[in-house]
């Protein structure tokens, strides 16, 4: 009997601990879902804003400046996902020394 109530209190410590990592699992993918949406929403923005610009040109001077805006705006997205990129290798190049 002994036996049989120790079985049954690891048995239920295991399922609760397999039941934390997928509720883990599950909030971190909602994290990563949302901030992907999130980029995807301002590149979107940004061109929306860059055909409203380039719709709107009169001569090719204003052309040009709307091409411009575009692209130092892209730029910076880039360079925000760079630096993402960046953080992430780092933070397993730190997982990966710790073992």
């Amino acid at each position: 009997m002994k036996y049989l109530l120790i079985l049954a209190t690891i048995f239920s410590l295991n399922t609760f601990a397999e039941g934390t990592k997928e509720a883990k699992k599950a909030e971190k993918l909602e994290a990563a879902k949302t901030k992907i949406l999130a980029g995807m929403d301002e590149r979107i923005s940004n061109l929306t804003e860059g055909k409203t610009c380039i719709s709107a040109s009169k001569s090719r001077d204003d052309l040009k400046a709307c091409r411009a805006k575009m692209r130092e705006k892209m730029k910076g997205l880039k360079e925000k996902r760079k630096e993402h990129k960046k953080g992430i290798k780092k933070k397993n190049k730190d997982k990966s020394s710790d073992l």
